[in-house]
């Protein structure tokens, strides 16, 4: 295979799109592990952190289907993807879950670039059909960083405090509670009589 100056800047391009998008990606992880609270709780900060999230795994999403199709040759394709791997661990840091969860991440992708070099290979005309039949081990890569975000915050909540259930979902059990405790009872706070129930 011939490198022109061209394809070199090609390929080059999209391994750095690639590795730029899953650095963005990774920043809102850090920036779930350090808010995990906020997953609890109905707020405007959560709207703007889930749009966050959504526009990277949106970002991720492209990047990685452009490179696992224009990437060429393979070896170069699973590099580039090596690569974003190993900019997860130096943004979320060196602890052994992250690690765990990069390993995982790198597999999955790798999985996925595979699948999507099959799937090419077995059409004449570009198609991208391939990368749509195999987005679900780019998506279940994603989730599991996003996962280990999470746990991770609260893991550090839990060595600092103990075990405590969040007070979100304890509010939330008690207004379940009270509405639950408002049908038993009636609107007066009696019980319904039994001709009532009968109806």
């Amino acid at each position: 295979m011939e490198w022109s100056a061209g394809r070199i800047v090609k390929t080059v391009s999209l391994i750095l799109f690639l590795v730029a998008a899953t650095v963005f990606f990774d920043q809102i992880g850090t920036q779930i592990e350090q808010k995990y609270d906020l997953v609890l709780s109905p707020t405007a900060e959560l709207r703007d952190l889930a749009l966050k999230l959504f526009v990277a795994m949106i970002l991720v999403a492209v990047t990685a289907g452009l490179a696992a199709t224009l990437i060429r040759p393979l070896w170069l394709c699973l590099t580039a993807f090596g690569l974003s791997a190993a900019a997860l661990v130096c943004i979320l840091g060196l602890e052994p879950l992250n690690v765990i969860a990069a390993i995982v991440y790198l597999l999955l992708t790798w999985m996925y670039v595979l699948e999507v070099a099959n799937g090419m290979d077995e059409r004449i005309h570009f198609s991208v059909k391939p990368i749509a039949e195999v987005q679900t081990f780019l998506m279940l890569a994603l989730l599991l960083v996003i996962g280990v975000c999470f746990y991770s915050g609260y893991a550090d909540e839990i060595r600092l405090k103990g075990f405590s259930i969040p007070e979100p979902i304890l509010n939330m059990w008690d207004v379940t509670m009270a509405g639950i405790q408002k049908m038993v009872m009636g609107e007066g706070g009696a019980a319904p009589k039994p001709e009532e129930l009968a109806k």
